[in-house]
């Protein structure tokens, strides 16, 4: 790709490469210990959006990035103390101590502009652990 600007110079070539987005990247989640404050980030890929000059406020070419990724996280299947950053993607709350267990979260993150998602599912498991060395 090659670009000319007002006075006809022209730009060096670039490739442009635009990968599926949103995509979760996370591939498992951290153990769970009952009684205790839980916290994972899900890790994930966005759009910032293009890079493009417009006029705007009455000044020609104002550069930013320009349509990027709005992105809503939802999470199913986690016990009740559980919640998702809805922009943030942060699993966090307080495991009250009877969520032992194994639970199958899902993840679902989609792009409020565009409507392009991506989902995956977790084995999730909540159990008390003693440290090593102090049985």
């Amino acid at each position: 790709m090659v670009a000319l600007d007002n006075a006809g110079r022209q730009s060096g070539p670039s490739d442009v490469a635009e990968l599926r987005h949103p995509l979760i990247a996370t591939g498992a989640l951290p153990l769970g210990r009952p009684g205790s404050y839980y916290e994972a980030q899900i890790e994930f890929s966005a759009s910032i959006g293009h890079l493009v000059s417009q006029d705007e406020d009455g000044k020609a070419y104002q550069m930013r990035y320009r349509g990027g990724d709005e992105l809503a996280f939802s999470l199913g299947g986690a016990p009740e103390a559980l919640s998702i950053g809805r922009k943030t993607g942060l699993i966090s709350g307080y495991l009250p101590a009877n969520s032992a267990g194994r639970y199958t979260l899902t993840v679902s993150v989609t792009d409020q502009r565009t409507g392009a998602s991506d989902s995956k599912t977790y084995e999730f498991e909540v159990k008390d652990t003693v440290p090593v060395g102090l049985k």
